[in-house]
């Protein structure tokens, strides 16, 4: 049980990579280090709506990649029963 819990974990975080890239690369022209860092700048006095939006951005590739990989593991799973019983 703990072993396929980790997978989840494992599973989930790689989704989450996956969205947060392809998010970046449709929507900015600069590095990566200069997206860390004015990340890791202070926010004081910052408007949110910029965070805000990159949420919502990543939010909506992550519930689009979870749908195929659930579609995915449905018919992996269909496939494997029909022709691989034992």
């Amino acid at each position: 049980m703990l072993k396929k819990l980790l997978h989840i974990c494992i599973l989930l975080l790689s989704v989450f990579l996956c969205a947060s890239y392809r998010w970046y690369a449709l929507n900015f022209d600069v590095s990566f280090e200069a997206i860390l860092f004015t990340m890791r700048s202070p926010l004081v006095g910052a408007d949110l709506s910029f965070l805000i939006w990159a949420v919502k951005g990543i939010i909506k590739s992550i519930i689009w990649i979870c749908i195929l990989l659930v579609f995915g593991i449905i018919l992996i799973d269909v496939i494997a029963n029909k022709y691989f019983k034992p």
